[in-house]
Order: structure tokens, then sequence, then C-alpha cells
């Protein structure tokens, strides 16, 4: 009788002991973004003044399936900045860098690594101590994207770092910026596109010095990496908007025996409307390959300037059709552009 009597408590225990394990996994489950490590942390305990400052973001995914983080983490992140004094620091406009978004799965027990290049949104006018604050939403997602964004989370990071930035010499500069350009000329795309965008935020000369190295142009096969790390570096260039870095571009656009390479030469100049590049663009609008000219073109309409104008005519008689029909495109938009800012001044 005793038996029978404690049967249904044996088994309310056995239940508890099953059930809420499996409830508490359940729970783990819906949260599952909450079973990543993330840490944040300079580079370096010093900088060299001129090089770029970097942050580290490691995230380790600690749950018990692939968990897919944003590949383009930097720009995820907001930063500001005072020194030492409390005087903020002057925080930049960031223009992204060409490319796809895309997650890259990080499987249990192991870690997503991405660099975050502080001085591509702060302004550090001399060196010093800093301290920068930073915040971000990293979106992540558990699985394969054929569940929409239900799968999709935010895991926030937020925090304080020390930035020391100290005087070198030049040598010492410009052994710091030529480990770049290995790493731009390597076979990994991440890798190819840190290293464009720390030089992109380096000192200017040096920077452009060693950016030209990357630059193809010779004619010749060359493999898909080599092509994808002189397109960066056009436009690290660009972005760099010196009159040394602008010439160097113009020397490629007029010069370069890579087709390939004077394209993209002449769609950084426009896309970063870059005006005191009208002359090259307008002389290479006489080249014999269409392609250049339709390309400069479409970089004197980004770029806007009106004493374009007269060589874009030209074009009017062009002997490709592609050509004539990009150059009237373009005539109509600069000429429409003036005739609304003269009515506007009537």
């Amino acid at each position: 009788m005793f038996t029978i009597k404690k049967c249904p408590l044996i088994l309310s225990v056995l239940l508890v002991i099953v059930i809420v394990p499996n409830s508490v996994t359940a729970e783990e489950d819906q949260q599952w973004w909450r079973n990543v490590e993330a840490r944040v942390a300079t580079a370096k305990d010093e900088f060299l003044f001129g090089e770029p400052v970097s942050i580290k973001v490691t995230l380790t995914n600690t749950y018990n399936e692939t968990i897919h983080f944003w590949d383009s983490i930097e720009r995820c992140f907001e930063f500001s900045a005072v020194d030492n004094s409390g005087k903020p620091v002057k925080t930049l406009k960031n223009p992204d860098i060409s490319g796809f978004f895309r997650t890259v799965p990080t499987a249990p027990g192991t870690t997503f690594n991405d660099v975050v290049f502080i001085n591509e949104y702060l302004e550090f006018p001399v060196p010093g101590v800093y301290t920068v604050a930073y915040s971000a939403l990293v979106p992540v997602r558990k699985g394969l994207f054929t569940n929409g964004n239900r799968d999709r989370q935010e895991i926030s990071l937020s925090g304080a770092a020390t930035v020391k930035i100290r005087q070198g010499s030049r040598s010492e500069l410009k052994n710091v910026l030529t480990q770049y350009l290995t790493q731009l000329k390597s076979k990994d795309r991440r890798l190819q596109s840190q290293a464009a965008r720390a030089l992109a935020v380096s000192e200017p000369v040096l920077a452009v010095e060693v950016l030209r190295k990357a630059l193809i142009l010779k004619a010749g096969s060359h493999p898909f990496y080599a092509n994808y790390a002189s397109s960066l570096a056009m436009w690290a260039l660009a972005k760099i908007h010196t009159k040394e870095a602008i010439q160097t571009l113009s020397d490629v656009a007029l010069h370069s025996e890579h087709v390939g390479a004077r394209v993209g030469a002449i769609n950084e100049l426009g896309r970063w409307h870059i005006k005191e590049s009208v002359p090259t663009l307008t002389e290479v609008l006489a080249d014999p390959s269409p392609n250049i000219r339709v390309a400069a073109l479409d970089s004197l309409g980004s770029i806007g300037d009106k004493s374009s104008i007269p060589a874009i005519e030209q074009r009017f008689d062009d002997p490709d059709e592609e050509v004539r029909n990009v150059a009237r495109k373009v005539y109509k938009l600069l000429t429409e552009g003036r005739r609304k800012k003269e009515n506007n001044t009537k």
C-alpha cells in the first residue's frame, strides 16, 4: 500500500527532473544571441602619429549552433573622444568602402575578429593621450537566411579605451605603413579591404607612396586579388584627396597600360567629385577605347563642372553609339542644372 501511494510522488519528481532542464534549454534557445562573448580592445598599447589607430573586435560563439556575424562590423560603431584636457575631438564623416554586405558563419566554439579604424571617424590633431568612447549594435543571425529576419538580433557593445599616440620618425612610420602594403596584396579580400582603409587614414605623403606600389600600370594578365588590390588602392587615393593622391589617380587614368585600371581610376575621380580632375577627364574623352570615353563622361556628369560642357558636346558625333547616348545624357544633366540655377537667380 505504501509503495502504491508513493508512486504518484515519484512520478512527479521524475517529471520535474526531466522537464525543468528542457524548459531552461528552451529559454536559452529563445535568446541564443546571449551566447556570444564580445570583447573590444585597442590593437596596440601605443600608436605612431600618422598611423591608423585601430581597435580589435572579438566575438566568440558559445552557442551550440553556427552564428553568422556581420562582416563589415566597423560600420556598426559610433565614436567620440576627448584629449587629456577634456576637449572633444572632431568627428569625421566616413564614406563607406564599396562592397557587399554579408555575414560570416562562425561555428560553435570559434571566434570572429574584425578591425575598426578609429581615425576614420575621429581626428587626432596632435600626439597625445585620448579617451575614446564607443558603442555599437552588431547584427547577427542564426542559421541560413531562409527565415527572413526572424532570427536576426543585435549584440550591444559599449565602453571606453585609452589611445596613446606618439611622434615617431619618418622611417618608423614608413615601416608600419609598408606592412599594410603586404596585407593589401594578400589573397584575403577582408584583409585587403582593411589594409586599404588603414592606408586611407594614414599620413598622406607616405600613404600615397605606399599605395602607388599596389597599382596595376603594365598590361598583361593579373590575378583577381591583384586587380582587387589595385581598385582598393585607387579608392584609398581618392579618399586621401591630396594633390599628390589626385595626381597619382590622374596618371593611372591617362597612362596605365591596363584598361581596367584606367576605368577604375576615372570612376574614382568621379565618385569622389574631384573637380581638379576635370582637365584629365576631358583629355581622355578622345581616347580610342569607348569604355574609357564612357567612364570619363559619367565621371564628368558626377562632378558637375560646367567647364566640361564643350568637350562633352564634341562626343555627340562619336563613332560609338553608347558614347553618343551617354554624352547627351550628361550634357542634359549639366545644362538643366545650369538653367535651374539661372532661373533661381532671376
